[in-house]
């Protein structure tokens, strides 16, 4: 499950908030090792007016916990930094 906002800040810049909920299971086969995590995130574009390229930057933080019964309550963090320069024809 997703869900995002998008606010136009200037006409060069837009910012985005987003949040996500997930499950993990990295070994379909096994029982009890299964992850529930959630993550949210953050990103700038910019655009210049009458230009064909664009910057768009985003990091993102998760973190997982465990979906069964572990007595050491096993939690995990994941983050993410994405940069993507668009040039359109």
């Amino acid at each position: 499950m997703r869900a995002a906002v998008e606010y136009v800040c200037s006409p060069l810049v837009k910012g985005r908030l987003g949040w996500g909920a997930h499950w993990r299971d990295p070994d379909d086969f096994a029982q009890g090792n299964e992850f529930v995590g959630q993550s949210v995130s953050a990103g700038i574009g910019l655009k210049p007016a009458k230009t064909t390229w664009g910057l768009d930057l985003g990091y993102t933080f998760g973190w997982l916990n465990a979906d069964f019964g572990d007595p050491l309550q096993h939690r995990r963090t994941q983050q993410q930094l994405v940069t993507q320069l668009r040039w359109d024809f």
